[in-house]
């Protein structure tokens, strides 16, 4: 292990303690408003911008495109580390609720419990899923009872920090398709320079690239396998235009 990676250690630590805790510490700082009682409850937003605001994360837009709203709708996003959660949650303003497998449970067990009291994410058992259809219409059920009407997804499956995509999985297209649901990626450089739990490295103050998609409309294709290959080139073509950006004048996003 080098010296720059032992000495990145105890922050590391301190930030990840604050991550386990977050929920608690924003609530003290009152940046999770949860004396709001007036109007729909926006404790995950709230608790994004918290995270934010700890870790001093900057973002520039790449792109025209705005966020996706008005409807439910099935957000994409690449999967790099454990910031995935504050940062993609801010994007969707709180909006969706990311799917994420059991075991997080077990690494984040306090933060996982208050947020899966207050609808704000879904756990799955991961593997080969044998009844689809029961296994969607739980899904259906979860985001009916959920304030945030939309759902946030990784389709590659795997967190990964390589500079390339990993291939996506099909599995939730599917379940969009089948819903008629309307996609938008949501593409972010430089997560894993926020908070990294792979290289045990977190830093203060990083700027991410951001782009959104368009829209795609799922009901505008009667055949999956032509839905599937439109999602796969629209999320290429946004991979390369944020990874590839030049954000030093970019609007802030």
């Amino acid at each position: 292990m080098s010296i720059p990676t032992l000495l990145s250690i105890p922050y590391f630590a301190a930030c990840v303690f604050v991550f386990y805790w977050s929920n608690t510490l924003g609530c003290l700082c009152y940046k999770i408003k949860f004396m709001n009682l007036i109007g729909p409850r926006k404790d995950m937003h709230d608790w994004s911008e918290f995270m934010n605001w700890f870790f001093g994360v900057q973002y520039r837009q790449v792109g025209e495109q705005s966020l996706h709203k008005g409807e439910r709708c099935l957000y994409l996003s690449n999967h790099r580390s454990w910031a995935d959660f504050f940062v993609d949650i801010y994007l969707t303003e709180g909006m969706a609720a990311p799917m994420s497998r059991n075991l997080v449970f077990y690494v984040f067990p306090f933060f996982m419990t208050s947020v899966s009291i207050l609808k704000g994410i879904i756990l799955f058992k991961r593997g080969v899923i044998e009844d689809k259809q029961k296994f969607n219409a739980w899904l259906d059920s979860k985001l009916d009872s959920s304030i945030r009407p939309s759902l946030l997804v990784y389709p590659e499956g795997h967190r990964s920090t390589r500079a390339s995509s990993l291939p996506l999985k099909r599995g939730m297209l599917h379940y969009a398709h089948s819903r008629k649901l309307p996609i938008q990626i949501i593409m972010t450089k430089g997560k894993e320079g926020v908070l990294s739990e792979k290289h045990m490295r977190a830093s203060y103050g990083v700027t991410l690239a951001t782009g959104f998609s368009e829209v795609i409309k799922s009901s505008n294709f009667p055949e999956f396998e032509a839905f599937a290959l439109k999602v796969q080139q629209v999320w290429d073509a946004k991979w390369q235009e944020v990874y590839t950006a030049d954000i030093s004048r970019r609007p802030d996003c």
